[in-house]
Parts: structure tokens; sequence; C-alpha cells
């Protein structure tokens, strides 16, 4: 294995190339910051809307099962941008890794089950791009009983509800709070159609949102007007985890500003696994049993709900976080956050899922296919940490590839990988239950002290050298 794939201050290649010969968009932001470049120091600002109305109860036997129901408490959370950007920092595009001075960490599927109870053993989300004969003008009313303009009221300044093959956000929403009342006289038809208009809202704007604010992709349009039962067969946990690897891949560029996805699952990671970075108390029932009892039919990440962010605050900025990331914080990284009882809890309601946490495959979202690779970070799962194989090859490729192009049946175009995530029982990964912390001296750190560079600025690369000579 060649040094060169695990150098943080380069972008991916696969080969021996010099660095002076690598373009700014090919750069990776932290070897800007190491060579002082200006641009490392702007923050990427999260885009997404959070701005759907609160539903009403009535809705919930539609949504729920879709198996998207929980997501209504996360609705209203605040994105840290600048504790994003340093986490985008550390992220390592061709492993789907944070480096970190202690090893590899990653969100893993495990995570993002237990923080947001999203199913992740089902169907891959994907299907065909086509647009449907006469456009999505009629899909829109015969599944939704109403007419989406074409053209805005305000003579025809502006943005169009509909354009393009997209819908827009701002339209939608004004749509739900204006158009659409509900209330236990309702008609149950027109219960169901808001349903739908809420759930198209709350996966194209929530969990994929696009970087302009705007737009949903209409692509979601066939999927969620569909059968109930059949959307909730989706691993709709994968789908968005495929969508937060690909935004941090991207944030992880130097030049990135913006960043999409459902960013919100990186926060409570890190709040649960960084808790220097976490807020000081989220709920007065966190880690004892009112917590448990509370948290039976919830998410695990719910308990984090009206937690100050700490955006605002001129010691949590983008150069404090990176300052405190590239400290060696050995006692205070958090590998498995989750007591053992709230494993149990997901178990009962998922069972399937235990096993696909530990699985070694690809998340497939439409046109986006992102390893998910456990075994780099087998101590998130309580056991010994070996030294990985190399990763799979074509992670370039793979992010190459976006809705531009010009495939539009994506069932035949990423048929491959949809067969590994169909038979991902036989990529479960095995690992030795881990028996002690890992030390300075074991041999999967010193490999990693090999193959990666552990720290962002020379600063930090100051100070944690200091500290490997004593550990030395």
């Amino acid at each position: 294995m060649g040094a060169e794939i695990y150098d943080p201050r380069l972008y991916i290649h696969y080969g021996p190339r010099d660095a002076s010969l690598l373009t700014d968009q090919e750069a990776h932001r932290s070897r800007a910051i190491w060579d002082n470049y200006p641009e490392s120091l702007v923050p990427v600002v999260h885009k997404g809307t959070n701005n759907l109305p609160a539903w009403h109860p009535r809705l919930e036997p539609y949504i729920a099962r879709t198996g998207l129901g929980m997501l209504r408490h996360f609705l209203r959370i605040e994105i840290d941008n600048d504790l994003l950007t340093a986490m985008a920092e550390r992220w390592r595009p061709e492993t789907h890794t944070f480096h970190l001075p202690e090893g590899e960490m990653t969100i893993t599927l495990k995570d993002v089950a237990i923080l947001t109870g999203l199913p992740i053993s089902g169907d891959a989300v994907i299907g065909s791009t086509t647009k449907p004969e006469g456009g999505w003008g009629p899909l829109i009313r015969d599944r939704l009983g109403f007419d989406m303009p074409t053209t805005t009221p305000i003579q025809g300044r502006g943005h169009p509800p509909l354009n393009a093959g997209q819908v827009s956000v701002p339209w939608l929403v004004s749509h739900i709070q204006q158009e659409v009342e509900i209330n236990d006289e309702t008609p149950e038809e027109q219960v169901e159609r808001y349903a739908r208009i809420y759930l198209i809202g709350l996966v194209g704007g929530f969990l994929f949102p696009d970087k302009s604010n705007r737009w949903i992709q209409g692509i979601w349009l066939p999927l969620l007007t569909g059968d109930w039962d059949a959307i909730g067969e989706k691993s709709w946990g994968s789908a968005v985890l495929a969508g937060v690897y690909r935004e941090l891949c991207t944030c992880s560029k130097v030049g990135a500003k913006q960043a999409g996805a459902a960013m919100f699952i990186l926060q409570l990671w890190v709040w649960e696994h960084l808790p220097m970075f976490a807020p000081a108390d989220p709920r007065p029932y966190r880690r004892n049993d009112d917590e448990l009892n509370f948290l039976q039919n919830l998410p695990y990440g719910v308990k984090w709900i009206g937690a100050n962010t700490n955006d605002h605050q001129p010691e949590h900025s983008l150069l404090f976080y990176r300052s405190e990331l590239d400290k060696p914080w050995w006692n205070q990284v958090i590998w498995d956050p989750y007591p053992r009882e709230v494993g149990e809890l997901h178990h009962l309601r998922h069972p399937l899922d235990h096993e696909t946490w530990l699985c070694k495959v690809p998340l497939i979202c439409w046109h986006m296919v992102e390893w998910h690779l456990p075994d780099r970070s087998l101590r998130q799962y309580r056991m010994e940490q070996p030294i990985p194989q190399d990763p799979p090859a074509g992670f370039r490729e793979l992010h190459a590839i976006d809705l531009r192009h010009t495939a539009k049946n994506w069932v035949l175009k990423h048929g491959f990988y949809i067969n590994i995530w169909e038979n991902r029982s036989q990529w479960v990964v095995q690992g030795m239950p881990e028996t002690r912390p890992m030390g300075y001296h074991d041999g999967y750190m010193q490999w990693y002290r090999k193959f990666t560079m552990r720290w962002v600025s020379k600063q930090g690369a100051v100070m944690g050298s200091l500290v490997d000579g004593l550990e030395h």
C-alpha cells in the first residue's frame, strides 16, 4: 500500500504524483491549511430547509408507514458550520473516514440507525430518472390532486414552482402552510394528499436538500407518491448516509463553500463520539434510567434536540475546532457511546439491522454510490482494530457521477453495486472482541502513523510530536 493514498494534504490520487501538479479543485483542504492557503479559513455553510411546518397528528399513520416518521423530531436542529468544516478537513474521500490523532473513525450505519431511527435493512433507494411523458405536472395532478403552475403568478418573474424537473421548496412550504388546512373534520382523502406533499418536502428538502435551498429533484415524485408500505421497504438510512458521505467528500476539497445532505447526522455523531465538542447537558434525563425510559420508542439522537450548538460563541470557531482536533484525545474519544440497552431496543424494532451495521457494502441513492467500510473503524463496534485492507478501487470515478450523467436508469447503471447490497449478509465484517484500549505501540497505530499525517496545522504537529515523544 503506497503512502500517497493516505497523504492528508492531497485529494484522491492512486499513484505516485508530484503534489505541485494538483489543481486547487483537486487539493484537499488540509493541504491548504498546512500551506497557509487563505481560502482554507472559509467555513462551509450548510444548505437545507428546516422550515417545514409542524405536522398535524393525523399525518402520523401515513408517514410512520414510510419509516421516516421519527424525522419530525430533528426538523429544527441547527448546524454548527464551523464544526462541520473542521470535520470535513479531517475527512478522507478515499477511505470514508475521519483521520484523527487516535486513528480512523467514521459515521456508520449503526450510528445512523440508533441516532435517527431510520431503517437501514431494506431495498436500495434507486430507480429511473427519466421524466414521464408529459413531464411531472400530470403525475402531480393525478397523485396529489392539484396543478402545480409552470409560471409564477407575479407576471412570470422569478422561478416557477415547477421548472426543469424540479419542485420549488418555497412554493411547496407555502402551499402546506397556507393552502392546505387539516383539522379533525378534514376528509381522509385530503389528509393523505397533505401527507404526500409533506413527505416530498421532508425527503427532498430536509434529507437530500439542494444547495440552493430552493429546489427538490423531481425524481422523488414517483417514489414518494406510490404505495405507502413500498416506501417503507426502502433502506432510507443507507441512502441518507450515502448523501452525507458524498457531501463530506465534496466539502473536503479546497474551494467548497456549501454543503447539502442531512448534516444534522454528522452533528449528532460528533456530540456522541467527541464529547469535548458537545453541549454541556442536552437534557436532564441524559445518561440515566429516565433517559432510557423516555427513549423506548424514540431515536437516541432525540436527547440532543434543543441543545445549544454554540455556533455563535467565539471560542467555538473554526480555528478552535481545528486546534482541538489536532490534540491527542485518547481518554475522551468515545468509540461506542451507546448503552447496550439502546442497541437492544433498536434490535427489537429492526431485527435485521444488527447484521447490516457491520456490512462492508456500497451505500446507494440514485446516482450516488459510496462505500461503507466498517473494517476501518472496528473500535466503534467494541472490536479490536487490525490493519485494514485496501479500500475498494474506483472512488474517484464514483464521485464523478452526478444527476447530469447520461445514465437515466440507475438500476442498470449501478447493477453491480445493487447486487452487493442485496447480498450484504455475505459481506459482514468479522472481528475479535476488544479486551483493552489500543495503545501507542499497537500494530494498527504504528501502521497508521506511517501512512497518514494526524495533524492538520503545523502548530498541532509540533504539539503532537511532543506527545509522541512522551508516548514513545
